[in-house]
């Protein structure tokens, strides 16, 4: 209950300073909204046993709001729901008869970036993003590949940090179809510099530190606001 609560507190105050800082905006026609998503390539980073795991896949999907600085520069932000996944060797959990098995390791986060965007050319304008990015966990699930296992996961969401940060970068672009709206391309890196080990050596044990990486390649419809 203390962690629902946590969370609902975090989802109310991003949604009030999105609502916000729109409105705030909208009138001068700095701000645009964009509806983005996508497929990525997601896996942990740590030492010891952390390195030798098999790479996953991952998305990201969210709501974001651009507001313009001046014709270069803009503040790029909003939320979206990001799932970071990756293979843990059967034999790792304790199933030595499994060896070469895996089950799916899948964090789930609602994150919320903040990245500086700089934008050139036109009609076609390419943009680089740089900024950092804070996530709220929404669960974390170690799930089997395969029939073999039968019906069996494991929730370790409340032996997870609460929070992770890291930084963003991203290169795309931005095609003119209509007026004010846009067709958006990027391909983005979110890089996690907290640790997201789990509490109590339930997994990883041994190691120093677990922190994420999840690429994606988002596609959206941008939609400027105003005249």
């Amino acid at each position: 209950m203390k962690a629902f609560n946590h969370f609902r507190i975090f989802s109310l105050t991003v949604i009030f300073l999105y609502v916000l800082t729109t409105a705030v905006y909208a009138q001068t026609s700095r701000a645009s909204f964009e509806v983005a998503g996508g497929p990525g390539f997601s896996f942990l980073r740590g030492g010891m046993s952390v390195s030798s795991i098999p790479d996953g896949t991952g998305f990201q999907v969210g709501l974001f709001t651009d507001i313009r600085i001046n014709q270069i520069f803009s503040v790029h932000t909003g939320l979206s729901f990001d799932r970071k996944n990756s293979k843990y060797p059967a034999e790792w959990f304790g199933q030595s008869n499994f060896v070469g098995e895996h089950f799916n390791l899948n964090y789930d986060y609602f994150s919320l970036p903040l990245v500086i965007r700089a934008s050139f050319f036109q009609p076609v304008k390419l943009y680089i993003n740089t900024g950092i990015f804070v996530a709220r966990i929404h669960s974390m699930m170690l799930t089997p590949i395969g029939n073999f296992w039968g019906p069996i996961c494991y929730d370790y969401t409340s032996f997870v940090p609460d929070y992770e940060f890291g930084l963003v970068n991203g290169i795309g672009v931005k095609v003119p179809l209509h007026k004010q709206l846009e067709l958006t391309a990027e391909i983005r890196n979110n890089r996690g510099l907290s640790d997201v080990k789990l509490t109590k050596e339930y997994l990883f044990g041994g190691d120093p530190n677990v922190r994420t990486n999840l690429t994606t390649f988002l596609l959206g419809i941008s939609m400027r606001l105003g005249k």
